[in-house]
């Protein structure tokens, strides 16, 4: 089953991620301007590094939840091109799926990753940082920075291109007619402790259309699969045990994601519909103040949705996207409480219809 390459057993996260950084990763990364769309790496060129000897260790404690990743990126020659980096993980909010390490996460002040706030892009005030990251295989992925500034504004967007053997592979940029069209596949879920934990999976169908100027809409179906929907942890490792009711804290979350707690039950699906529109420069601007998201398309067929602003007091998502062909893409969103808390995974694969 299509699932099975989705998800992954519980407790897993802390070794997958070790092997996600393990060897000597090649890296290019280009950022874009969030206030214009348009992209601000000097005269167009992605920037080259080198990513090695990183470490990924526990805290001084020895709780596997709080994990730091720290190894030395280089730029060019000579140790003056040489400099560390620091990425901090909280593992019981961060699933690495089974599908070769691709995940979400955030940092607070994250140090010396490629346009970090001390690294190549001096002048950048980010303070905070939502990272997915979408893995294709062992030898290759791509990371993505949403990044904030002290004001909780959208910033700027960073995207890193990784592979183990400096062979890249040629993707065309993304553009809006790269969406149009029905869309069909499948998801799984990942829901953090807040959300009461185990998975859900989901077919969806989503639909995005473009009037040739300004106006689009973007539209998605999702249908909850009752007989795995609703996993917990314990469930999935015996499954002679009883499924847990849902948490009433779940009820907030699944309608953010397009599915109300009632339709989860009954099987019935759930459509959801955004209006937007495309200013001509790479963004599309979702929804209305003060919950306006804003989707930048990207080099190598990727785009990224997340909030303008962070102070929703709202339910909200960021979501990365990668075009692996003209009509193949897959999908990782990170789900958010009102009051910022991540409450859940998804990550998907869909095939244009």
């Amino acid at each position: 089953m299509v699932y099975d390459a989705l998800g992954g057993g519980e407790g897993e996260s802390l070794s997958r991620l070790k092997e996600q950084w393990a060897g000597v990763w090649h890296g290019r990364a280009t950022q874009w301007s969030a206030a214009t769309g348009s992209c601000i790496t000097a005269d167009s060129a992605r920037f080259e590094y080198v990513v090695s000897n990183a470490r990924v260790e526990q805290n001084d404690s020895g709780d596997d939840a709080l994990t730091r990743v720290s190894g030395e990126i280089t730029t060019g020659a000579g140790e003056q091109s040489r400099h560390a980096f620091t990425l901090r993980y909280n593992c019981e909010d961060v699933f690495v799926f089974s599908d070769g390490g691709s995940f979400s996460s955030e940092h607070w002040m994250f140090e010396g990753y490629p346009y970090g706030p001390r690294g190549a892009s001096a002048g950048f005030l980010t303070t905070m940082a939502i990272e997915h990251c979408v893995s294709l295989s062992a030898t290759e992925r791509f990371r993505c920075f949403v990044c904030y500034d002290a004001a909780k504004c959208l910033e700027r967007i960073v995207l890193c291109e990784e592979v183990r053997d400096a062979c890249w592979e040629n993707r065309d940029p993304l553009s809006i007619v790269s969406l149009l069209g029905t869309w069909q596949g499948q998801a799984r879920m990942k829901r953090s402790k807040v959300a009461g934990s185990g998975f859900m999976n989901f077919d969806l169908i989503s639909t995005f259309g473009w009037d040739g100027e300004a106006a689009v809409r973007r539209s998605q179906k999702m249908q909850a699969r009752l007989s795995d929907a609703l996993i917990s942890e314990k469930s999935a490792s015996d499954a002679q045990q009883k499924r847990p009711k849902v948490p009433a804290t779940v009820d907030e979350i699944l309608r953010l994601n397009n599915v109300s707690q009632g339709a989860a039950k009954q099987e019935e699906p759930t459509i959801t519909t955004t209006y937007g529109e495309y200013d001509g420069n790479n963004r599309i601007i979702l929804g209305s103040a003060p919950h306006t998201h804003v989707m930048y398309l990207l080099s190598h067929g990727a785009y990224v949705v997340s909030p303008a602003s962070l102070d929703l007091n709202v339910p909200w998502n960021s979501e990365f996207a990668l075009h692996l062909s003209e009509d193949n893409r897959k999908r990782v969103v990170r789900l958010y409480t009102k009051d910022n808390v991540p409450a859940s995974d998804v990550l998907s694969v869909e095939s244009r219809l």
